[in-house]
């Protein structure tokens, strides 16, 4: 069976919805301060996994082209 393929935009969109979950949550624990960290370290790692994937599918390697 053929992995189902989700737009950029809804997938984006989707992590933003389940990322304001979790800012609530850590908020209500931790703080603000405290669960605005916690994001901003999940986005980070995630567009650093983002840019590798898309780094290692350029034929020939990354360039200004490919992006």
């Amino acid at each position: 069976m053929a992995a189902e393929v989700i737009p950029l935009l809804a997938r984006r969109r989707t992590e933003a919805e389940v990322l304001g979950h979790v800012y609530d949550v850590v908020t209500a624990k931790f703080g603000a301060d405290v669960a605005a960290g916690v994001v901003a370290q999940a986005v980070e790692a995630a567009a650093r996994q983002a840019g590798q994937a898309f780094a290692r599918e350029a034929p020939g390697g990354p360039s200004l082209e490919h992006f």
